[in-house]
């Protein structure tokens, strides 16, 4: 049901789906440049939803509170939190961060 919807927001935006997506896929890293406005992470997620792909998509942790955590979960985020935990302790680079998610979620994509 969520597909059609989605499918149909699209086409109402003047958009057309062509899909060659590999549903057997369970972990993938997309990469969606050059960013043109926030509303991007819109469009896609409207866009993969239509396709029937499952998406978790990785966002700044301060997103994942209020007022918009409840949205951004439901668009399947994961929030980062690279801050440094202890004084004198590196900021964690987000290729590390990336693949302790993809240990920990084995089917993000």
């Amino acid at each position: 049901m969520f597909e059609k919807l989605a499918e149909k927001s699209l086409n109402l935006m003047g958009w057309e789906l062509d899909n060659h997506w590999d549903l057997n896929v369970d972990q993938c890293v997309m990469i969606a440049a050059p960013h043109t406005s926030n509303w991007d992470a819109l469009y896609a997620r409207l866009a993969l939803k239509a396709l029937g792909v499952n998406v978790r998509l990785t966002i700044k942790d301060s997103y994942m509170k209020l007022p918009f955590g409840p949205f951004v979960r439901a668009m399947g985020g994961i929030g980062i939190d690279r801050r440094v935990k202890q004084a004198g302790q590196e900021r964690p680079s987000m290729v590390q961060l990336m693949s302790d998610l993809f240990k920990t979620h084995p089917r993000a994509c």
